[in-house]
């Protein structure tokens, strides 16, 4: 019987899922710190890779936007050049094939994103949703990131 006891006894994992069934939110630097224990070298690739095969670059789109400070831009179309230039900028010195700018996934419903914003009350529909056109005024940008639409929409931009 202590063998038995000394396992969860569910469907699925608490630690993993809420009561409802929707997945936990975890900080992924705790996993980061797991996987990195378990290996016995983490290796890092060189800032300039000299290679004969295909070199891809991969960018996370949205921490590339909430990285930026909303002061430096007034219009979309400054904001889509500031983060052309931001890009190029890394990439200066490097010989690459592939560059892509790759967004977190705001029209799965069963993710973890969605149920996280459900079990913190979150409106999805109370967000403003703005056109994006080149020269429109920024509306303000931290309320404009805010939004399911608004980040699908710069999103199918790129």
């Amino acid at each position: 019987m202590k063998t038995v006891l000394k396992y969860e006894l569910a469907a699925m994992p608490p630690s993993l899922f809420h009561d409802d069934g929707t997945m936990r939110k975890c900080a992924k630097s705790e996993l980061a710190k797991k996987l990195e224990a378990c290996c016995e070298e983490v290796l890092e690739l060189p800032l300039n890779i000299q290679t004969t095969r295909n070199t891809a670059y991969i960018f996370d789109g949205m921490a590339t936007l909430q990285a930026l400070n909303d002061s430096c831009f007034k219009t979309f179309n400054d904001l889509a050049e500031i983060i052309v230039k931001r890009l190029i900028r890394k990439l200066q010195n490097s010989d690459v094939d592939v560059v892509a700018l790759v967004f977190d996934r705001y029209d799965v419903d069963l993710s973890i994103k969605t149920g996280e914003r459900q079990h913190r009350g979150a409106n999805p529909e109370s967000a403003s949703t703005y056109q994006i056109i080149q020269n429109r005024p920024m509306p303000n940008y931290r309320q404009f990131l805010k939004g399911v639409a608004s980040k699908l929409l710069l999103m199918t931009l790129s």
